[in-house]
């Protein structure tokens, strides 16, 4: 085995040991500066029509985004 071989793992150990982080719901819609109702669009395309009804409820009662949705998984599921 001669050094280029060495370099080369190296090489292969650092792509393999750097995964790119996935991005959680609130960093892209922090990024994009939606509005509620933009958030609830986005947020309708991966949960069912009784969720999104309750986080609205809770929303009204002064629950943050964020905070509503954990409660309404809790409460309802996806």
């Amino acid at each position: 085995m001669g050094y280029g071989d060495i370099d080369k793992m190296k090489k292969m150990l650092v792509k393999v040991t750097k995964k790119p982080k996935k991005k959680t719901q609130e960093q892209i819609f922090m990024k994009k500066k939606m509005t509620n109702s933009e958030k609830f669009k986005e947020h309708s395309k991966h949960h069912t029509k009784k969720h999104i009804e309750e986080m609205k409820i809770l929303i009204k009662k002064g629950k943050s985004f964020e905070e509503a949705h954990k409660l309404t998984l809790k409460k309802i599921g996806k």
